[in-house]
């Protein structure tokens, strides 16, 4: 019995303090942007990263997508992004 007047009593006296406590409204006006990442540090779309002796390009993981997860891609000397050539059949084993 002491325990539910307890209740009733700590129900009553939170109830005006939530009523008058403001809502903590949270707009973001930045949708999260996608980056590559390494040791730590995130990196744009185009960054260049040398690694043993090879170029790598942050770029979209697929060709075809503008904005698709970025990996860290193999570069050419100019540091655009080396692509396996896409054939016309489909192969299934």
């Amino acid at each position: 019995m002491k325990f539910l007047i307890c209740l009733i009593t700590v129900n009553l006296i939170s109830l005006p303090v939530l009523a008058t406590t403001p809502a903590d409204l949270r707009l973001y006006g930045e949708i999260p942007k996608q980056v590559c990442w390494y040791e730590g540090k995130s990196y744009s779309e185009g960054a260049l990263l040398l690694q043993f002796d090879m170029l790598f390009v942050c770029a979209t993981k697929k060709y075809n997508e503008d904005n698709g997860k970025l990996v860290w891609v193999k570069a050419d000397a100019s540091g655009a992004p080396i692509r396996p050539e896409i054939s016309d059949k489909i192969r299934v084993n």
